[in-house]
């Protein structure tokens, strides 16, 4: 399998992912997505910080403005959620699309915590976004867990045995 289509397959188990626990946290209260949790952020802010770091780092790959999310509101937060994670999926959609073998190894200069400057191949950086999601799906899945609606099971052969053709 080529980079590329390896790419697009991890993006697509992203999305597919990203559906399950949205689809779990559709039946929870603008509370129960705002209510912390021992030591760690709601479960609405964890989909934000999903969703905001999805948008960062294509802003980042593709050179686009990158836009602040707002906070998460107090009322319709499943709203805005959904609609981060839709426009989200769009643009990574249409840039996994955009790419090709060669594209993926081209490198891009960052700066590390410490500000010290960073190269990383577009592949291992797109890497990292999928694993970065997938650290976070997992502390809202054990909180929706907790809550009685677990998204289910999450691993990447579950998406490969849900996609395969019938």
């Amino acid at each position: 399998m080529a980079k590329v289509e390896w790419i697009r397959k991890l993006y697509a188990y992203n999305a597919w992912a990203n559906a399950r626990v949205l689809e779990a946290v559709s039946g929870l209260s603008d509370a129960q997505l705002h209510e912390d949790r021992a030591g760690m952020e709601s479960i609405g802010e964890t989909l934000r910080h999903i969703v905001r770091a999805q948008h960062s780092w294509w802003s980042f790959w593709t050179g686009a403005e990158r836009i602040r999310l707002p906070e998460l509101p107090k009322a319709g937060a499943m709203e805005a959620i959904s609609e981060w994670f839709r426009g989200s999926h769009d643009e990574l959609r249409a840039f996994v699309e955009s790419l090709d073998d060669s594209s993926l190894e081209q490198t891009c200069q960052d700066t590390d915590d410490d500000g010290r400057p960073v190269t990383f191949r577009v592949w291992e950086m797109m890497v990292h976004v999928v694993n970065h999601g997938t650290q976070h799906r997992s502390e809202a899945a054990a909180a929706l867990t907790v809550l009685g609606r677990s998204p289910g099971d999450l691993d990447f052969c579950d998406f490969v045995g849900a996609s395969a053709p019938a």
